[in-house]
């Protein structure tokens, strides 16, 4: 009998412990048995509810609010620690906030970890799992750039310059259009037009240096490929002979191809062709290395006019001073001679006839010499055109007269 009022007694007591909201589930807490609902940071079904439950602790870096039920999943962790990140649906992990990268804060009080932000003008989706910097900052701002591998920057796209947009409202940074014909590769840094537009689609084009165009390489004329798919613009080759420099605008042959690979040779023009210079015959150097061609020298005192095509040395049918002078008109030998009888060519710079030794004056136009002759034992040099003759036989005596004194002595 006594016994079984110490049940009794027993009974009552938990009955009132029960009813005074202590849960034997150490993880949550009720106002009665039938209420024993997870804590907060956890979900489940408290052993309180179900012998086989319990109160599951949410994953790392997750949290969640008291339940007001039973029967909590692992969804309702959706709560995080760290206020840039965002709790996955099936609350298994807080993933950092677009525009963030890293490990979410773990805890409350945690020091170590924490969502960081993307570099200047890079980006990230949602994460969904712990990222770095390489893998999560993978997208731009701007439309026309891409990330660095690092996710370090946002360089700009090949074909454009600059400094990408840093955020979604940013109107002041943004990558540019090469100039046309143009190009640049992706960019790693940020750029500049001189130093990124360096690259041309037309492999006969070389970029100014300040990027602005492509010109046409040394040897080539014309408008340079505007793009990869051009087919109306190029920069086309010199004709045979003639040669240009490294062009700076859009050019024509005319204005190019004005120089000359043959030293005594100009361009006609039109850029055409390189002619033989005046006083020169033949067809002129063909390229820098040309062994076959050259514009030869007239021979003989004769003459050509500037040639605007390639000749033979037939042209060579004036004289060096047609004043003075006749051409024999051979086709294979061309001469000139002075009309005077007593003249000569000179053999300086610009030959012209003069008279000859021991005649001074200044030649005729016709066969009636006008060179006046020195008289007999007088000697005057070529070219001489006023009387200038001395008499060499007044060296006869002094030598005589020395030889005699050094008999005597």
């Amino acid at each position: 009998m006594r016994a079984t009022s110490l049940i009794l007694v027993s009974l009552a007591v938990i009955a009132t412990v029960n009813a005074g909201g202590v849960c034997t589930d150490p993880n949550a807490t009720g106002a009665s048995l039938s209420a024993c609902y997870c804590n907060a940071g956890y979900y489940g079904t408290s052993t309180d509810i179900t012998a086989a439950g319990s109160c599951q602790k949410c994953p790392a870096g997750t949290n969640s609010q008291a339940a007001s039920a039973s029967g909590t999943t692992q969804s309702s962790c959706n709560l995080c620690f760290d206020s840039n990140a965002t709790a996955k649906s099936d609350g298994s992990i807080c993933g950092c906030n677009a525009g963030y990268y890293g490990t979410a804060k773990q805890t409350s009080t945690d020091t170590t970890n924490s969502c960081k932000t993307c570099p200047p003008g890079t980006n990230s989706a949602l994460q969904t799992a712990i990222s770095t910097q390489a893998n999560a900052c993978t997208l731009c701002f701007d439309t026309n750039a891409t990330a660095k591998s690092d996710g370090s920057i946002c360089g700009c796209n090949a074909g454009y310059y600059g400094t990408a947009k840093q955020t979604s409202t940013d109107t002041t940074n943004s990558c540019k259009t090469c100039p046309p014909g143009t190009n640049s590769a992706l960019q790693t840094a940020i750029s500049t037009q001189a130093n990124a537009c360096t690259l041309c689609f037309d492999s006969n084009a070389t970029a100014k240096s300040d990027g602005s165009i492509c010109g046409c390489n040394a040897g080539y004329y014309g408008t340079a490929k505007q793009t990869s798919t051009d087919t109306t613009n190029s920069c086309k080759t010199c004709p045979p002979g003639t040669n240009s420099a490294l062009q700076t605008a859009i050019s024509t042959q005319a204005n190019a191809c004005t120089l000359c690979f043959d030293s005594n040779a100009t361009a006609k023009s039109d850029g055409s062709i390189c002619g033989c210079n005046a006083g020169y015959y033949g067809t002129a150097k063909q390229t820098s290395t040309d062994t076959t061609n050259s514009c030869q020298k007239c021979p003989n005192n004769s003459s050509s006019v500037q040639a605007n095509a390639a000749n033979t040395i037939a042209v060579c049918s004036i004289c060096l001073d047609p004043t003075h002078a006749t051409n024999n008109n051979s086709s294979s030998a061309p001469s000139c001679s002075c009309t005077d009888p007593n003249a000569q060519f000179s053999t300086g710079a610009t030959p012209a006839c003069q008279c000859k030794a021991n005649f001074y004056g200044n030649p005729s136009t016709t066969a009636t010499s006008t060179c006046t002759a020195c008289n007999s034992g007088q000697t005057a040099p070529a070219g001489s055109t006023t009387n200038v003759c001395t008499s060499s036989l007044v060296l006869i005596p002094l030598i005589s007269l020395l030889f005699s004194l050094a008999i005597i002595f």
